[in-house]
């Protein structure tokens, strides 16, 4: 999560770790992606993929199988029949979206346990499903600068902090002390992290992505949303859910017409999706609609 400070961590709080070199070994215990989700992506992969294929795997996995048609006919969708069969259901929700579906299933698996902070839980996916939101909304305004498809741009936003996710669940200690000097100094914590561990949450969640075999989107994401201009040709798809990223910390608490306090905002889409100012409030206000309707996608997965 990004805020608006210029403060800087006193460098004699600055405790030199020396732990990036281990931190693989601290969280070697990740969990692995779940079988129908390496199954699906495998197939997904493959150009001569066909819905038969996915609904094949996907009927393998009842669990899964009753969550694919329960979103299928949900009011997200609105379809004026019932689908009953899973090959016309991956039809309606398309190859992205049952792609998304699974591995949100698995990431709620292993990190949803909200009895861990209800309290972080609750603020982290909150944050996480406002920057999926509007990083979906700025993949169709700024398609001329970026070239990612708007669910891969929905999960890219949804799993972009996935490295504080882990860190408060692996490396509690790390978290706290990152917390309570964000705290203390009002600095944003990526920049606490840099300066007090040798990693930050970016790396961390890197391993994620390449454990997973995330689309290459979305790792990038990942890894460089608070950096952009290190993701190389991948800048401007980064850019964009950086973007999003601002955006979710201030959508439900800037009023529209406080312009100053979204300059930076304005010109940071200006120049790195050619999004205008007016669009940008028009995102914003697209955000506060489109959350509750999201919000309906992700419950599906959530739920066992």
């Amino acid at each position: 999560m990004n805020t608006n400070t210029k403060n800087t961590v006193n460098q004699e709080t600055k405790q030199p770790l020396d732990r990036l070199s281990g931190i693989i070994d601290r969280v070697s215990n990740l969990p692995t992606p779940p079988l129908v989700y390496q199954q699906i992506n495998k197939v997904i992969n493959d150009p001569r993929t066909s819905a038969f294929d996915i609904a094949a795997i996907i009927t393998e996995d009842a669990a899964m199988s009753a969550k694919v048609l329960k979103l299928s006919n949900s009011a997200y969708y609105g379809l004026p029949k019932q689908v009953t069969s899973i090959k016309k259901a991956v039809i309606v929700l398309g190859v992205e979206a049952v792609r998304s579906l699974v591995l949100y299933t698995g990431v709620f698996k292993f990190f949803g346990d909200e009895k861990l902070d209800p309290m972080f839980h609750q603020e982290y996916w909150r944050h996480s499903l406002l920057t999926a939101v509007g990083s979906k909304l700025f993949a169709c305004k700024g398609a001329g600068m970026c070239n990612v498809e708007t669910e891969q741009a929905f999960s890219a936003g949804l799993l972009h902090d996935i490295g504080r996710l882990l860190m408060h669940i692996y490396i509690p200690e790390d978290f706290a002390a990152v917390t309570k000097l964000s705290e203390e100094k009002q600095i944003d914590p990526f920049e606490v992290e840099n300066q007090l561990l040798d990693y930050n949450h970016c790396d961390l969640g890197s391993l994620f992505a390449q454990r997973w075999k995330l689309p290459d989107v979305i790792g990038h994401a990942i890894q460089y949303h608070h950096t952009p201009a290190e993701a190389g040709e991948e800048w401007n798809n980064v850019s964009l859910i950086s973007l999003a990223d601002k955006i979710a910390v201030s959508a439900f608490d800037v009023d529209e017409e406080e312009d100053a306090d979204l300059t930076d905002i304005f010109e940071e889409a200006e120049n790195n999706l050619g999004v205008s100012a007016y669009d940008v409030r028009q995102t914003i206000a697209q955000l506060r609609e489109e959350y509750s309707k999201a919000e309906t996608f992700v419950r599906m997965a959530k739920d066992n």
